[in-house]
């Protein structure tokens, strides 16, 4: 089955608010920010060989605090400063030696999402904005996002649902219907945020974490990944169904 934009106006029917993780759900970056962060902890504080630490569903605050606590770095004001600067140096030339791919469906999604007026798309991600650019203007999805939440407003994950709240308030004017706003991302913790802020979850598999682990938190709806593009428009139409 094929949409048109008139039908597919008709399948959103009302405004919605779509916010979208980035690394395994939109992208997968090889490994590019990883790189860029053990480059930057080496060029910035003299270490030969930094130990890394889990990265992923983390903000970039709360890793740059942590991997200067593994590496015996003193935390402060100015080290982060010198960190994130040193990473954002490193990370274009770390995308140009490979970017990665985008993940499956989610240019045709995109593509369709934005066809529709009825649509808001935001990022609700870890990364901080200028890797979040970066990141996704190496595969031209920046402009895809009118808004978004990302990872400099707090160490903690989940300390971003309420602001997404906020940010989805007054990018519409009004406080849009929680059964009209879905956080579509690839870990446990994008699924909890969308259960702190009242509203629905698409889960993607993409991003290494197994269907059952997941599964287990109650997402709404959960996919290997998002190519079934119309399946997911019958969702924002009827968000009751079951997958």
């Amino acid at each position: 089955m094929h949409l048109s934009t008139d039908s597919l106006d008709t399948f959103l029917g009302s405004q919605w608010v779509l916010w979208f993780d980035i690394d395994g759900t939109l992208v997968d970056s090889a490994g590019a920010g990883r790189r860029a962060l053990m480059s930057a902890l080496k060029n910035v504080f003299g270490l030969t060989s930094p130990q890394c630490i889990p990265l992923h569903g983390r903000t970039d605050c709360g890793i740059f605090q942590d991997l200067c606590r593994i590496n015996q770095v003193s935390w402060s004001t100015e080290s982060r400063a010198l960190l994130e600067a040193e990473y954002l140096r490193c990370l274009p030339r770390e995308l140009a030696y490979d970017s990665g791919r985008i993940l499956p469906g989610v240019l045709e999604l995109l593509q369709k999402l934005t066809d529709s007026p009825h649509c808001r798309l935001g990022l609700l991600t870890g990364n901080i904005p200028p890797a979040a650019k970066l990141k996704l203007q190496a595969h031209v999805l920046w402009d895809f996002f009118e808004f978004g939440v990302f990872g400099d407003a707090s160490p903690d994950r989940l300390d971003l649902a309420p602001l997404a709240l906020e940010k989805a308030s007054s990018t519409l004017g009004l406080k849009p219907s929680a059964d009209r706003v879905i956080v579509i991302g690839d870990t446990i913790d994008d699924i909890r945020l969308a259960q702190m802020m009242g509203v629905r979850s698409i889960a993607v598999c993409t991003g290494g974490g197994h269907r059952r682990e997941l599964a287990a938190q109650g997402p709404h709806f959960i996919f290997d990944d998002l190519s079934d593009t119309e399946l997911i428009l019958k969702i924002l139409n009827c968000p009751d169904d079951g997958a």
